[in-house]
C-alpha cells in the first residue's frame, strides 16, 4: 500500500486528470512532488477537488515539507488539453486557503498475471484511494471478477481480418473475458463470490500474524480456515555447516528412494495420515498393497502411493475411492 499527501482545489476538474504522473512545484515553499491520483469532488467522501501526491524532496530528517495554504501549483512541463496548452512554469491551480494538506490512503497493484478460475488473466496496473483524508483506514483489498461475452461490436478484432483488413460486414466468433478491477470492501462483507483478497488493512496496518498465531500443525495452519492471503514472510535461520546439512539432505533423499516409489509416475501421498496413525500402514493392513485397477496400482513399496502403469484419470480416482471407502 502507497500513502499519499492529498492537497484540495478549487480550480476547473475538466482538465486535472491531464496531470497524473506529472512534476508538480509549490509556487510559494518550492515544493516538488508527482500527482499520483485525482478526486472529484461527490458530495460525500470528497468535498473539494483533491489530488493525491508523492513528494518528492525530504530534509536530513527526511521528513516531507508540504505545499502552503493557499499557494499556486506550477507544472515542470507543458500540459495540453483540447486546443488548450498550459506552459510550464505557469500556474495551473491554487490550494485553499485553510488545511489545505491532509493525508489520505490508497492501495496501488502494478501490472501482472493472476490465476483466475482456471485462466492466466492480465490485470493493469491500477490505483484506489482507501481514505481519502485518512491514514487508518479497515478494509479488505482485492481484485473484483467480472466475466463478459464480448462480441464484434465490443471489440473490433474480432472482425473477420482475412483479407488483410478489418471485414465489418464479417463478424467472427464472440470471446470470453474476464476483467480484473482492483477494489475495496469492508473487512466484515465476507461475500467473495466475485472477489479474490489480496489484503487486509486495519487501522492502516497490513494484518502480521506471528508464528503462534499461525497455528502451523501437520499439513494445517490457520490460513485454511481463513480467506487470508500470505504476501510476505520472514523466516530466522540458524547458522549451519554446509557439508553436514548436505550430507543430511543426501541421506533424507536415500531414505525416500528406498521408502517411497520414485521411480513411477505418482501425485505424492495420497491420503492424510490420521491422528497416531499412518495412512500407508492402514491400508497394507486391509491387504490392498500391490492392488490393480486399470493402469492404476497401489504401490508396492509404499501403500499410500498410487503409481501410474499406465492409468487414465478415471481409473486412478476409482482406486483412490475404494481405498477411502475401506
Amino acid at each position: 500500500m502507497i500513502l499519499t499527501w492529498n492537497i484540495a482545489s478549487a480550480f476547473r476538474p475538466i482538465f486535472i486528470n491531464n496531470f497524473i504522473g506529472k512534476k508538480i512545484t509549490g509556487q510559494i515553499s518550492g515544493t516538488t512532488a508527482i500527482i499520483q491520483f485525482v478526486s472529484l469532488p461527490d458530495g460525500e467522501n470528497v468535498e473539494d477537488l483533491t489530488i493525491y501526491v508523492k513528494y518528492l524532496d525530504s530534509d536530513n530528517n527526511f521528513q516531507f515539507n508540504p505545499f502552503e495554504d493557499g499557494e499556486s501549483l506550477i507544472a515542470e512541463e507543458n500540459i495540453t488539453y483540447g486546443n488548450t496548452t498550459i506552459n510550464a512554469g505557469t500556474p495551473f491551480a491554487s490550494l485553499i486557503a485553510l488545511n489545505a494538506t491532509s493525508v489520505g490512503s490508497s492501495a496501488s497493484i502494478g501490472d501482472g498475471v493472476y490465476f483466475i478460475r482456471g485462466y492466466f488473466v492480465n490485470v493493469s496496473k491500477q490505483t484506489i484511494i482507501l481514505d481519502n483524508y485518512t491514514n487508518t483506514p479497515s478494509y479488505r483489498v482485492g481484485l473484483k471478477i467480472d466475466e463478459l461475452i464480448l462480441s464484434a461490436g465490443d471489440d473490433s478484432s474480432l472482425y473477420d481480418p482475412s483479407k488483410g483488413f478489418t471485414n465489418y460486414a464479417a463478424p467472427g466468433a464472440d470471446r470470453f473475458k474476464i476483467d480484473l478491477t482492483l477494489t475495496k470492501k469492508l473487512i466484515s462483507d465476507l461475500n467473495d463470490t466475485d472477489f479474490v483478497e489480496l489484503l487486509r488493512v486495519e487501522n492502516g496496518k497490513i494484518k502480521n500474524y506471528n508464528l503462534e498465531e499461525c497455528e502451523f500443525g501437520y499439513r494445517s495452519s490457520i490460513f485454511q480456515k481463513s480467506k487470508s492471503i500470505i504476501v510476505e514472510i520472514e523466516i530466522e535461520l540458524a547458522q549451519g555447516n554446509g557439508i553436514s546439512e548436505f550430507k543430511k539432505m543426501a541421506g533424507n533423499l536415500e531414505y525416500r528412494k528406498e521408502m517411497q516409489p520414485l521411480d513411477m509416475p505418482s501425485c505424492g501421498s495420497v491420503f492424510r495420515n490420521p491422528e497416531n496413525n499412518h495412512a500407508g500402514k492402514l491400508i497394507e493392513e486391509c491387504g490392498l498393497k500391490g492392488l490393480i485397477i486399470g493402469g492404476a496400482q497401489v504401490s508396492e513399496k509404499h501403500a499410500n502411493f498410487i503409481v501410474n502403469i499406465n492409468f487414465r484419470d478415471s481409473q486412478k480416482l476409482g482406486l483412490s475411492t475404494i481405498l477411502w471407502s475401506t
